[in-house]
């Protein structure tokens, strides 16, 4: 797993770009970025029960990719404000067609409020290409609006 995560200027909200060597490593670091924003770190395996244990398993068909990855985001933003979920690991991969991604964690019956709150992951001025400027690395752009 190789990525960077960015933070650009954006006049509203927050514009995230991630630079990975793979498409794999795009979708795992935007994951990771909205955790940083919400504050959420991973959790030890040793808080895991049989009562509190999950597993969640997304499956996206890739004829639009961008619209995919937003979709996984907002997700994944439900899932850890509104469900309580904490992530564990997660998993990812991508073939020509689909994208598989699984997130292990548990969830929490009480705990310390998120960081920020985040309202959604846009479609507005995505952009998800192979960027030659970046010796050929995946790079993905998105606005998260707070």
């Amino acid at each position: 797993m190789a990525y960077k995560i960015r933070k650009l200027d954006h006049t509203a909200d927050l514009k995230v770009e991630i630079i990975g060597d793979s498409q794999e490593d795009v979708v795992l670091g935007s994951i990771h970025a909205l955790n940083d924003e919400m504050g959420v770190s991973l959790i030890s395996e040793d808080l895991v029960t049989t009562d509190n244990k999950i597993v969640l398993d997304y499956l996206y068909f890739l004829d639009d990719p961008e619209g995919s990855l937003i979709a996984l985001l907002n997700e994944y933003l439900y899932q850890v404000q509104e469900e309580r979920i904490r992530p564990m690991s997660f998993e990812c991969k991508w073939s020509k067609e689909i994208l598989w991604v699984r997130i292990d964690g548990i969830r929490l019956t009480s705990g310390e409020p998120l960081a920020t709150e985040i309202k959604a992951v846009t479609y507005h001025d995505i952009l998800l290409e192979r960027s030659e400027q970046d010796d050929g690395k995946w790079r993905f752009q998105w606005i998260v609006d707070l």
